[in-house]
C-alpha cells in the first residue's frame, strides 16, 4: 500500500506522468516447520497514470497499523521460524487484535 501511494501521490503532484508500482512477498519458511506447507508468495502490479482511457480517484485515506510478531528470525538467518509459541500468541496478539478491529 506504502508504494501505491507514493505512485499515486508522485502522479497527483505532477512528479512524473506514468508510475509503475511493484509489489511483491515471498517469506521463506524455515525447513521442516508447520509454516513450510502453507507458505507462499505474492506479487502485484499497478500503473498509475495521469494519461489514459479511464478515470479512477482515490478518496480520502487512513493508515493504522499495530505491529506485532508471529513469526521470526534470528540474526543472520534467512528462513522463518514457526510461532515462537502459539498459545501466547493467540492468547496476547489475534484474539485482543481481532477484538478492536
Amino acid at each position: 500500500m506504502e508504494a501505491l501511494l507514493a505512485g499515486i501521490d508522485a502522479v497527483g503532484a505532477g512528479s512524473v506522468r506514468t508510475a509503475l508500482v511493484i509489489a511483491s512477498d515471498a517469506v521463506r519458511p524455515g525447513p521442516g516447520t508447520g509454516f513450510e506447507a502453507r507458505c507462499g508468495a505474492g506479487a502485484a502490479a499497478f500503473v498509475v497514470s495521469a494519461d489514459g482511457p479511464g478515470t479512477a480517484t482515490i478518496g480520502a485515506r487512513v493508515s493504522r497499523t499495530r505491529p506485532f510478531l508471529d513469526r521470526y528470525r534470528g540474526d543472520g538467518e534467512i528462513d522463518n521460524r514457526d510461532l515462537y509459541d502459539g498459545r501466547l500468541f493467540r492468547e496476547e496478539i489475534f484474539l485482543p487484535s481481532s477484538a478492536r478491529s
